[in-house]
């Protein structure tokens, strides 16, 4: 009796497996063989093959090729070699890493609101860093210019504020919606404040004799941003006409009184709408 000549079919079966992380559907082919056949696995733990053996009884038999879902952030790659009498055919399997889930980060922020001081036109900024490109929208701030307005995943990004004018009015708002492939946008509400100037002098009044001599002739101005000087008479001078935020100690002179009748002048101190004013009398008989 004639030994039956070996017969091997394998259909849809392809040299290479590719799947994502979450599986769409499994991969089949089929094996017609009139000799036992079987698949060995190499670093396919995550993968079932169903089935993995069978006899060779000439009939067609479906494979599946089934993987799990990857829940690793890193690809994975094995494969398996169905070895059916003389016929062999080895098959890579790959998976794609598993997806992140959309992450944004945000240093340099109170809660969800960044506040601008009212006075600053020199521009504020936070950080933000996120696992995905992203976009950023601007809405109600036409008061200030924001960039940028997008960004790399993995990469930190600086966001400027710069304010167009000094805010001295009355509160600004407004908002930036950072979109990074989350069902909702990262949403940071932006305030610039109402700037509130403050300024005081230590001494409000003075007395300067007929020659010009002031016993005490400094003066401290108190402010919370630059300020300016000025006097109501040639004769009253000061020897700083401006002055910055904090405390400023300002020289005050008078010339010699030769009206023959006592005056009077002020020196007037200005932050913007808020002012200190320094009355200075002065006499009209010299002494000897």
């Amino acid at each position: 009796q004639l030994e039956e000549e070996e017969s091997v079919v394998i259909e849809g079966l392809k040299d290479k497996l590719e799947f994502t992380a979450v599986p769409t559907g499994d991969a089949t082919f089929t094996i017609t063989s009139n000799v036992n056949w079987s698949i060995a696995k190499k670093n396919l733990d995550w993968v079932s093959i169903t089935p993995s053996t069978g006899n060779g009884t000439g009939k067609s038999v479906t494979v599946v090729v089934a993987p799990e879902v990857n829940t690793v952030l890193e690809p994975r790659e094995g494969s398996f070699t169905l070895t059916a009498g003389k016929t062999t055919r080895t098959v890579t399997v790959s998976q794609a890493a598993a997806v992140a889930e959309p992450v944004f980060n945000v240093e340099g922020v109170e809660g969800d609101t960044f506040y601008i001081e009212g006075l600053n036109v020199e521009g504020a900024s936070f950080n933000v860093s996120s696992n995905r490109d992203w976009t950023a929208d601007v809405n109600g701030v036409s008061w200030a210019t924001v960039t940028p307005l997008k960004g790399e995943k993995n990469r930190s990004a600086t966001i400027m504020v710069i304010p167009k004018t000094v805010n001295d009015d009355e509160v600004r708002e407004g908002t930036i919606s950072f979109d990074y492939g989350a069902a909702a946008p990262k949403v940071i509400k932006l305030v610039h404040k109402k700037f509130e100037p403050t300024i005081s002098i230590s001494v409000t009044e003075m007395t300067a004799i007929t020659t010009g001599k002031i016993a005490d002739p400094v003066v401290v101005v108190t402010a919370n941003a630059d300020w300016t000087a000025e006097s109501s008479a040639e004769w009253l001078t000061i020897d700083k006409v401006e002055g910055d935020l904090g405390d400023t100690e300002v020289q005050v002179s008078a010339t010699a009184n030769n009206t023959g009748e006592p005056r009077s002048a002020t020196v007037t101190f200005a932050n913007r709408a808020a002012t200190a004013v320094l009355t200075v009398t002065q006499g009209s008989e010299f002494v000897t």
